[in-house]
């Protein structure tokens, strides 16, 4: 998908579950290409192939094809070369989970986003059980415990120049260079499609959306082995 169109598309199958008696169909057209008799045929034939995209001369439909378990389980359980990840929203429920297994798996460094600062570390310890800041401080001594040097960094992920300061500070460290993103960073909303407001969808647009174009714009020419969205 292009960006743009990858929204809407999310959007129609967000549709079709939650309104099958009025949903037709969804047809992703080439980007580069003219409405021609692919995308044609592709309308004509919406039952039962109801997301299509058009590539060309080419449709194509969704689907499902299983894994092959066993190549799987001989996968590298290390994603990269030695050096940085960076997880925004890395003090969230995906992301820590997320921290936690690139450390176990051998991550030397991870560098946490979130929006509201940590805790100051002498605190750590006289934190109850039950104050929310707990969970966080949880995440971040589970990924250390795991062996990896853990940094956080209070920042919005939507945020373009903050983010490609960061970016930048860590593509350029020798010892340890930026090798990865995990785009983790999100604001749950739950709704039905019908019910959205413009305040809550936007709410929910600038950290997900947004935020993936900042690190996309900011990450552009490094020297990558992974970029991950959530």
């Amino acid at each position: 998908h292009h960006p743009g169109a990858s929204t809407l598309a999310g959007l129609g199958r967000v549709f079709a579950l939650e309104h099958p008696e009025a949903w037709g169909g969804l047809v992703d057209l080439d980007p580069d290409g003219e409405i021609g008799a692919a995308a044609v045929d592709a309308l004509l034939s919406l039952d039962p192939e109801d997301e299509q995209a058009v590539r060309g001369d080419r449709r194509l439909a969704v689907r499902i094809v299983r894994t092959d378990a066993a190549a799987l389980a001989q996968a590298p359980s290390r994603w990269h070369r030695p050096g940085t990840v960076l997880v925004t929203g890395g003090l969230g429920g995906i992301g820590a989970e997320l921290a936690r297994q690139l450390a176990v798996a051998g991550t030397e460094r991870i560098v946490l986003t979130a929006r509201t600062p940590l805790a100051p570390e002498a605190e750590w310890s006289s934190l109850a059980a039950d104050d929310p800041r707990a969970a966080r401080v949880a995440a971040v001594r589970s990924a250390r415990a795991a062996g990896a040097e853990v940094r956080v960094v209070a920042v919005d992920a939507a945020d373009g120049e903050a983010m490609r300061a960061l970016v930048d500070e860590l593509a350029s460290d020798p010892r340890l260079p930026l090798r990865g993103v995990v785009h983790a960073a999100g604001v749950s909303i739950p709704q039905m499609v019908h019910e959205v407001d413009p305040d809550s969808y936007a709410a929910v647009w600038r950290p997900k959306v947004l935020g993936a174009w900042v690190l996309h714009e900011a990450t552009r020419g490094k020297d990558l082995d992974f970029f991950v969205c959530f």
